[in-house]
């Protein structure tokens, strides 16, 4: 018997550094009733591609933490997906001085660390 997938409101999608503000963008989600997926919530034995697609297509609205380094290249594949479902996608950039994002990102509504 198939299994349903879980519907999330949100996609986080972070660098392995942001892991911790990834999961506080979760708990604020939450607090507002909304169920964010992050890449916390892999568990080993689980085919970590697989699970991360899944929750991106069921997932409404994409948000993306975008670190002073760039994108990593999980992340752009991620963005790619995002794009080609055309979910609405939203960018928190963790650098203050930071005001352009990678040239996949145009378009996208940027927001500073702080207006979380």
């Amino acid at each position: 018997m198939a299994t349903v997938p879980k519907i999330y409101d949100v996609f986080v999608s972070s660098p392995f550094t942001d892991a911790s503000l990834a999961l506080e963008i979760a708990k604020q989600c939450g607090a507002h009733g909304l169920d964010a997926f992050t890449h916390a919530e892999l568990v080993p034995g689980q085919n970590y591609s697989d699970v991360i697609w899944e929750a991106l297509a069921e997932s409404r609205a994409f948000v993306v933490i975008v670190p002073p380094s760039g994108l990593t290249s999980s992340m752009a594949i991620e963005i790619g997906g995002a794009l080609d479902w055309n979910k609405p996608i939203y960018a928190i950039v963790t650098d203050p001085s930071s005001t352009r994002l990678p040239s996949n990102l145009t378009g996208v509504r940027l927001y500073p660390i702080g207006r979380l």
